[in-house]
């Protein structure tokens, strides 16, 4: 159980990482789609 808990803690940096970079691509994204309006 500790051993699952300790993966999951080291998972979370990555996985904050992943979220942040796919919501900036979609931001950036959005924003070429507003100013192409």
């Amino acid at each position: 159980m500790m051993d699952l808990q300790g993966q999951f803690l080291v998972a979370m940096p990555h996985l904050a990482d992943y979220f942040i970079a796919q919501s900036s691509l979609f931001v950036s994204i959005m924003s070429k789609a507003l100013w192409g309006l």
